[in-house]
């Protein structure tokens, strides 16, 4: 299988930039060299740490963008989760705080 760093736990999601999919306990959601996971790269890299939209847009977009594109991508990204089976991994991506986004871990049960 894929070499996995050691730093992330075996029931933690990856984004896997080879099939550019988001993976998660045998499942796989395929995004593509897309905004979608781009953003799930991001946030999985760093579990359970409230990244700023700044930090997204600089990360993600590379450009300035609007709140409302953060807020688009992290919906649209959840949808296709959930889509592919993954609803736990959906609803581990929280934006409860204003102005951030995490992936909580706790959130997977």
């Amino acid at each position: 299988g894929p070499l996995v760093s050691p730093e992330f736990r075996s029931d933690q999601p990856i984004a896997d930039s080879v099939s550019l999919s988001a993976q998660w306990k045998g499942s796989a959601c395929f995004l593509g060299n897309t905004l979608l996971f781009r953003f799930f790269d991001k946030l999985s890299r760093r579990p359970n740490r409230y990244c700023p939209y700044s930090e997204l847009l600089n990360d993600v977009w590379g450009a300035p963008r609007s709140h409302a594109s953060i807020r688009n991508v992290a919906k649209r990204l959840r949808d296709k989760l959930s889509d592919a089976g993954m609803k736990r991994v959906a609803n581990a991506i929280d934006g409860s705080v204003p102005g951030h986004y995490a992936l909580l871990l706790d959130r997977l049960g």
